[in-house]
């Protein structure tokens, strides 16, 4: 196998390992059961949901819902998620895979071949570059200070801080995980153009080659020809040489 077809799988399952948990890390953001009961508790201390705190909470994770099912709800938003989600790794993992197949053999499609590998690979860069930016802007806390955030008891108070040091680890490892699956992509458009220009110098040698060889060939039957033409020259006046030896020999008589 070539090295470059083996970095290029090897880049190919980290990618769809990676991108499965980026896409996981995403949808933690939806999480309306945390906002209903946010909503609950602001009533239950305040009589009133402070606008301007609770929109804060409704940027960062989900829009309050008033409804009587709210688990429902909240369960039906998530596997809705759930299944765009997988649509769109279907979608990322047939364009990769596609990509990086065609490589496989270089014989195959010849130039078409490269073409497209480098089509489909770019469509992935064009994906890995919006989730990238979707990472820099996802928003990870709430514009607040302590005394209005924590403003509940203790356990509530908690939940707060975990649910806030999650969004802030979820904005983390989205951020790294769309770098990866960039740098990654554009290592493989860089390690496919490489490998298409290898193929070509290599198929441009084997084809000098395969013209020289004929003509090499064409070359020594010429000097086997000449050779035995010169050879039966040679021949030719050794004998006649003979000839005139011997009649150089032969004693003149006298009448």
């Amino acid at each position: 196998m070539r090295v470059i077809l083996l970095i290029l799988f090897i880049l190919l399952i980290a990618e769809l390992v990676v991108f499965a948990f980026f896409l996981q890390k995403r949808n933690t953001k939806y999480d309306a059961i945390f906002v209903a009961k946010l909503h609950d508790k602001m009533i239950e201390y305040f009589h009133y949901p402070y606008p301007n705190i609770f929109n804060e909470f409704e940027k960062l994770f989900v829009k309050y819902k008033l409804t009587e099912n709210l688990k429902l709800v909240d369960e039906g938003e998530k596997f809705a998620e759930v299944l765009v989600s997988i649509f769109i790794y279907c979608a990322f993992a047939a364009f990769i895979l596609l990509g990086v197949l065609l490589q496989t053999c270089r014989d195959c499609l010849k130039v078409c071949r490269g073409v497209f590998s480098l089509i489909f690979l770019t469509i992935c860069f064009g994906s890995m570059v919006t989730y990238l930016v979707e990472s820099i802007m996802t928003k990870y806390k709430v514009n607040l200070s302590d005394n209005q955030i924590y403003m509940y008891d203790s356990e509530f108070n908690k939940e707060i801080k975990e649910k806030l040091n999650m969004m802030f680890e979820r904005k983390i490892y989205m951020l790294v995980f769309s770098i990866f699956l960039t740098l990654s992509v554009i290592a493989q458009i860089t390690l496919i153009i490489i490998d298409i220009i290898l193929f070509k110098k290599k198929k441009n040698i084997m084809n000098n080659i395969n013209n020289t060889q004929p003509q090499i060939a064409a070359n020594q039957e010429s000097e086997r020809e000449l050779n035995h033409q010169n050879n039966g020259n040679a021949d030719i006046q050794v004998h006649i040489r003979q000839n005139i030896a011997n009649t150089e020999e032969v004693p003149v008589k006298n009448n």
